[in-house]
């Protein structure tokens, strides 16, 4: 799909008028469209198609205690939330490099 959607990405990756043409989007509500997984994927293997290293961000790992909240001592593991791949919400890890294009 890369390929046919994207020929020369290696090298065009920096042409805006090329990129705006060739966006690659998943639909949520059709039970035959990628899933979050295929997704991240497809994000994965063109981010390591551009130059240059990567950095990764990650999500904060811990809630604070505030007197109106009570305790948060009886929450879920930090795991899960990391494992948590849902539409509306972030990854757990956010890898970046310069030149790559992301929507906040």
């Amino acid at each position: 799909m890369i390929t046919s959607m994207c020929p020369d990405f290696d090298t065009k990756y920096e042409d805006w008028s090329y990129l705006r043409e060739r966006w690659i989007l998943a639909p949520t509500n059709d039970v035959l469209a990628p899933t979050n997984d295929d997704v991240d994927e497809i994000n994965k293997i063109m981010l390591s198609m551009l130059p240059g290293d990567g950095k990764s961000y990650l999500s904060c790992d811990s809630l604070s205690n505030t007197n109106d909240c009570g305790s948060f001592s009886d929450m879920e593991p930090a795991e899960l939330l990391h494992s948590s791949n849902n539409s509306g919400l972030s990854n757990h890890c956010l890898d970046l490099k310069i030149g790559a294009l992301f929507i906040l």
